[in-house]
């Protein structure tokens, strides 16, 4: 019986010496408890790139699965590739809070990520041939060893008697502190559009845009209002508009000349004094009014124009 004993310790041993694999199958990727989706810099993931996602460097074996979770409170773009040069690897659409994407790897490499809205949020995932598995090594057998003499029994000694303790009286609980919790303003994306038709979100019409929002629009109550019911329709198509100006210079152009009307009115909103709710409601009202003319009257106008001259 003991020297079957001591061939199974020894299969034991020889099973632990062969080195485990790590399990590549599948990886998750999420963004960070304090994800903040304003740019490095201005308090977006601490100031570093590389912070917004985790893990930053993901492995995954070919043929695993890469699963993108958003678990911030804003609406985020999975995209291969970088902000300057992205690829078509893969693409996730607008992902809601609280929603997956996932993606299958085929080839082997390293591939770049960020996200359309945050481009500044970004990450790499290392994609590796899976290993092929390690046959267990078959231990030798071992002779069995002869037992030793028997130790003769020690006598038992009588513990010492121990002194109770007297126990504590407890301590009353203190009362709880009455605090507010702290609120914070929900986190705003970046204009897909205009990034994409500039080139970069660090442009100076991007950024003419990002402040205008941030410090002018949303310091009202119906500001902050439209700009909920204004996002819920804006980043359903501009991924699309803005992949396409992407993938055809032209296209970009035509978009960055028909913008510079829209960039130019809302410059005038940085020169409003804007405290109320009625003074927003009035700019706002005479800005639409204002670009309907330049984009709808104007054009309007040529065309009967050209019409009557043609009669004549």
């Amino acid at each position: 019986m003991r020297a079957v004993l001591l061939v199974l310790a020894a299969v034991a041993v020889g099973m632990a010496g062969v080195p485990a694999l790590a399990d590549h199958g599948e990886v998750v990727i999420t963004v960070i408890d304090d994800f903040d989706s304003t740019p490095p810099g201005q308090g977006g993931c601490e100031g570093e790139a590389n912070s917004c996602f985790t893990p930053y460097r993901a492995s995954v074996d070919v043929g695993g699965k890469v699963i993108f979770r958003n678990t911030a409170e804003v609406i985020m773009v999975f995209q291969s590739g970088t902000i300057d040069e992205a690829t078509d690897d893969f693409v996730s659409g607008p992902v809601q809070p609280g929603e997956s994407f996932e993606w299958t790897p085929e080839e082997a490499g390293e591939y770049m990520y960020f996200s359309q809205i945050q481009p500044w949020a970004s990450g790499v995932i290392t994609v590796v041939e899976a290993p092929e598995p390690v046959e267990p090594v078959e231990p030798e057998p071992v002779e069995p060893v002869e037992p030793a003499d028997p130790v003769e029994p020690v006598e038992p000694v009588d513990p010492e008697p121990v002194e109770p303790v007297e126990p504590v009286e407890p301590t009353e609980p203190a009362e709880p502190m009455d605090t507010e919790p702290a609120t914070t303003p929900p986190a705003q994306g970046g204009c897909l559009i205009a990034t994409a038709a500039y080139g970069t979100e660090m442009a100076k019409e991007v950024q003419q845009l990002r402040e205008l929002r941030d410090r002018v629009v949303m310091g009202t109550e119906s500001g902050s209002s439209f700009m909920g019911w204004f996002n819920d329709i804006y980043y359903s198509f501009s991924p699309a508009i803005a992949d396409l100006q992407r993938e055809h210079p032209a296209f970009r152009e035509l978009v960055r000349i028909s913008i510079v009307p829209l960039v130019s009115s809302l410059s005038l909103m940085h020169h409003a004094d804007i405290e109320t709710d009625a003074e927003m409601l009035g700019y706002g009202i005479s800005l639409i009014m204002l670009n309907a003319g330049m984009y709808a009257g104007i054009p309007a106008f040529g065309a009967i124009l050209l019409v009557r001259s043609r009669r004549k």
